[in-house]
């Protein structure tokens, strides 16, 4: 298993209301987004941005609930990826020990963040779905000359895009500038 840190939810070209939360490894160079509705969206960054809200959504109440019983959440874990669907399990810490329960993701890293519980990932959906960081320290561009390197830059904060923006000028890097614009752009027209 592979220990992630959320990164963050951001908007992407999907089709509805669905944003994409991406979890970040720990240590490692690789990002996993996964595509989530817009109300679980909300209720992780309402947690991350330690926001209240006027009355309880689902997780807060459900929060409630485990600590009224001496429970909490120990560990999420994301451990299959099947036809673009992630399969996770949260592990919760009662008095009868450690109780696994299947849960969409994204309710998973709901939760995991209201108790500060880490998130880990199997090797295999690492393998199948995360998507590697760029390099920007490297001379090498290749990784811009191809459709991943593009995903990849979608990831990016806005200040990320700036910062490596800057960087890619200052080096005469023109291609890798031009990606990274286009991005920039693409994000200051919303």
């Amino acid at each position: 298993m592979v220990e992630m840190a959320l990164y963050g939810v951001m908007e992407g070209d999907i089709q509805g209301d669905a944003l994409i939360l991406v979890l970040e490894e720990i240590g490692g160079n690789r990002r996993l987004p996964i595509v989530i509705g817009s109300r679980e969206a909300d209720s992780i960054v309402v947690e991350m941005k330690k926001k209240s809200s006027p009355r309880p959504n689902t997780h807060d109440l459900f929060k409630k609930y485990l600590l009224k019983t001496g429970a909490s959440v120990a560990r999420v874990e994301i451990q299959k990826f099947f036809n673009g669907i992630f399969m996770s399990e949260i592990f919760f810490d009662t008095d009868g020990g450690i109780v696994g329960i299947d849960s969409r993701t994204s309710d998973a890293v709901a939760m995991a963040t209201r108790f500060n519980a880490p998130i880990y990932c199997s090797d295999a959906v690492m393998r199948d779905a995360a998507v590697p960081l760029l390099n920007f320290d490297s001379d090498d561009s290749t990784c811009f000359n191809n459709d991943a390197g593009n995903d990849v830059v979608s990831l990016m904060s806005l200040d990320d895009l700036n910062r490596e923006l800057k960087a890619a000028i200052a080096a005469e890097d023109y291609h890798k500038a031009s990606i990274l614009r286009d991005e920039r752009n693409k994000r200051l027209k919303k």
